[in-house]
């Protein structure tokens, strides 16, 4: 009937007005995504600094503390002695009545550790001997205008990234398409963040064999976050920082 009618139409609308804003929703978090990861890439390749950024920000203001409940009016006596006690039991151990610890909401940190492949001092890469080589080491070419590497047994989304390389000069990016003649760098970064597609362990062990692969490719120079010569104290550190990270220890983020 007429009826049965309207209330289909009524549905379908409903249906696509939700679908348009589940893909909204989707086009939004994929744009927080990859302007994420730009700034990742901005901070490990020091475009950005974190320190100078931080001095500008607001200091947030400091909560009042709350005033300790005034005491009951009215007390029983046969009340009063255990009362007593605890107020000395309480006392013995310094805490307050009902000062419970809230379970902790703070979230948990990130992990950001980062590599660079330089070319030997005074050199630099060119476009194409660098981009065929990050392609051979199993990178693509995507958001944010730098190249990612992406889980094997995953689509090439931005969730299912292991690592990413950068620019090491502004703005951070490649010019993929028609620049392989033009385009020089004196190096990339490779960096990863946790958590991630994988365990931090994993991931940090596939950005480490990547970048030896790639500098063979291009004769480069693998150095550490500081952009100091990779030592085998440097690969460990990272390498422990990445295991604790996995197994929840404090004090592992970045």
């Amino acid at each position: 009937p007429e009826e049965q009618y309207f209330i289909m139409k009524w549905t379908e609308v409903l249906f696509d007005l939700g679908h348009e804003a589940l893909a909204g929703t989707r086009r939004n978090v994929d744009f927080l995504e990859e302007l994420r990861t730009r700034l990742i890439a901005d901070v490990v390749t020091g475009k950005l600094d974190v320190r100078e950024v931080a001095a500008r920000l607001p200091e947030e203001p400091v909560p009042d503390p709350e005033p300790d409940p005034a005491p009951p009016a009215h007390t029983e006596e046969k009340a009063a002695p255990a009362a007593v006690e605890r107020r000395s039991d309480e006392a013995d151990s310094g805490e307050r009545p009902g000062s419970a610890d809230p379970p902790s909401t703070a979230a948990r940190p990130e992990l950001v550790l980062a590599l660079h492949v330089t070319a030997p001092e005074g050199g630099a890469f060119e476009g194409g001997a660098l981009f065929s080589a990050l392609e051979e080491c199993g990178l693509r070419f995507g958001d944010g205008g730098i190249f990612h590497y992406h889980r094997p047994d995953g689509e090439e989304t931005q969730s299912g990234v292991l690592f990413s390389v950068a620019n090491m000069l502004e703005p951070g990016t490649f010019e993929a398409e028609g620049a392989e003649r033009t385009f020089t760098t004196p190096g990339v970064a490779l960096f990863m963040r946790a958590p991630g597609a994988a365990p931090a362990r994993e991931m940090l062990e596939k950005m480490l064999l990547t970048a030896q692969q790639l500098a063979e490719r291009v004769g480069g120079e693998i150095r550490d976050g500081r952009r100091q010569p990779l030592c085998e104290a440097a690969i460990q550190e990272m390498l422990d920082r990445a295991t604790s990270f996995d197994r929840g220890a404090p004090g592992s983020g970045a």
